[in-house]
């Protein structure tokens, strides 16, 4: 979840190339409106990780769910993994795909 425009400035810069990640795609694959200002977003996130020796693609999916205020403003972003436990931290289900093998 995200308030405030620098804390999504910021959460959006984790979807370039970086120290932790190389060759980073995202894709949307379906957007649709749920009513009363909700808009949600089916999404595949993936990346080269190059801190790990063998330098696994790490792919990810998920929602993005979006609330809207009269203006058609974001109000409020909230980010569903579908490698995660409810409640999880990304990190920790990003994590245990990679050990484990669950992601590509």
């Amino acid at each position: 979840s995200y308030t405030g425009i620098d804390t999504y400035k910021k959460a959006l810069s984790l979807l370039k190339d970086s120290k932790i990640s190389n060759g980073v795609r995202f894709e949307t694959h379906d957007v649709s409106i749920a009513g009363n200002g909700v808009v949600r977003a089916r999404w595949t996130l993936s990346a080269e990780c190059p801190l790990l020796p063998w330098k696994p693609r790490v792919v990810f999916t998920g929602v993005s769910i979006y609330t809207l205020n009269t203006e058609g403003k974001v109000v409020k972003h909230v980010d569903i993994w579908d490698s995660c436990d409810e409640g999880e931290l990304p990190l920790i289900g990003g994590l245990r795909d990679i050990l484990l093998g669950g992601a590509g």
